[in-house]
This record gives structure tokens, C-alpha cells and sequence, in this order.
């Protein structure tokens, strides 16, 4: 989802580009953000979304690992 200002956010539900499945250990490991009603949102850890980020095709993701690695990773969860 992108808005006119350009801000995008990825949305999944159970499973990601074919690849990656959210793991009770990934659901663990997220922060809850919020509760809508029936809609529960939460966000996923940092070391998770950067192995989420690291199976896709887009340029921009490399951008967001680099950014993630900065902020700092426990390199511990993502090996």
C-alpha cells in the first residue's frame, strides 16, 4: 500500500512472497501495535523484516537493510 506522499507499507497475512511463513517464534518476536476492532496489527521485529527484505527482488529493500544494519540488528536472531 503507497499513499500520495509516497510512504509504503507491505501487508501480509501468514505468509510472504512465497517464501517466508510468520512463525510463532516471528509473531513472538513482534511488537503489538495496535487493535481495530477485529483487526489486531502488529509489527514485525527489525531482524525479522530484514530476512523478509532479503528474499525480494526490489532495489529499494537493499536501501532498507542497510538502514536496519545501521539502526542495529542482534545478528544472533537473524543467523
Amino acid at each position: 500500500m503507497r499513499n500520495s506522499d509516497g510512504f509504503q507499507c507491505d501487508v501480509f497475512y501468514r505468509q510472504v512472497c512465497q517464501g517466508l511463513v510468520l512463525t510463532p517464534r516471528i509473531l513472538g518476536r513482534a511488537e503489538r501495535y495496535g487493535r481495530f476492532g477485529n483487526l489486531s496489527i502488529s509489527l514485525m521485529s527489525p531482524e525479522d523484516l530484514f530476512l523478509f527484505k532479503s528474499i525480494t527482488e526490489r532495489e529499494l529493500d537493499l536501501d532498507d537493510m542497510r538502514i536496519l544494519v545501521e539502526s542495529g540488528v542482534n545478528w544472533d536472531v537473524i543467523f
